[in-house]
């Protein structure tokens, strides 16, 4: 989003297709805080460098209202909490490190996701959203937490990393638990 009129490019997109929430990884903005403009609201999250990692949210002016805080955790995450007409919803925004990290780095994000989900409030629907540059495996330990409708055939450094802390926390990974064309399962560069 470094690129001149990209937030704008990004918004009317959504725009297009009524999306009125949406988790952004690499922002790529310097530091941290919230930029409105007249049809949507832009919450980031980074470091003090500019032009690696950062997380945010983009909000349409429909739901800007039902904002009820958002936090900036680091340039990797940070989460919104939205209010509900029977309960709050609190969506976290990561993105993991690549696969080629150090296992420090790794570790260290992992830790950083698992404080700021238990920091979330218990009364709230909480979603996980993000980049985790992760490949999930058909293996049948992951059956679990992952669903049966996987795209390759084993699990990653950063794959296995999801699935424990997904097990650990008692959620799911969505993308593979309901059939999808397979062109929609995965990403190419």
């Amino acid at each position: 989003m470094l690129q001149v009129g990209k937030m704008m490019e990004i918004a009317e997109e959504l725009q297009k297709f009524e999306i009125d929430i949406t988790a952004m990884q690499e922002v790529r903005w310097k530091g941290y805080g919230k930029i409105n403009k007249p049809k949507f609201t832009v919450y980031y999250s980074g470091a003090e460098k500019q032009g690696e990692h950062r997380v945010g949210f983009i909000v349409t002016k429909k739901l800007r209202n039902y904002c009820m805080g958002f936090g900036p955790t680091n340039e990797r995450m940070c989460k919104l909490r939205i209010r509900g007409k029977f309960y709050n919803l609190t969506l976290i925004s990561a993105y993991a490190p690549t696969e080629d990290a150090k296992d420090e780095v790794k570790e260290q994000f992992y830790e950083e996701l698992n404080i700021t989900l238990q920091q979330s409030s218990k009364h709230d629907a909480v979603i996980i959203l993000g980049d985790f540059n992760a490949k999930v495996g058909k293996e049948m330990n992951n059956r679990l937490v992952a669903g049966k409708y996987i795209l390759h055939n084993e699990t990653n450094d950063n794959g296995i990393r999801l699935c424990q802390f997904t097990e650990m926390n008692n959620l799911l990974i969505s993308s593979t638990i309901y059939e999808h064309k397979k062109i929609h399962k995965g990403t190419k560069y």
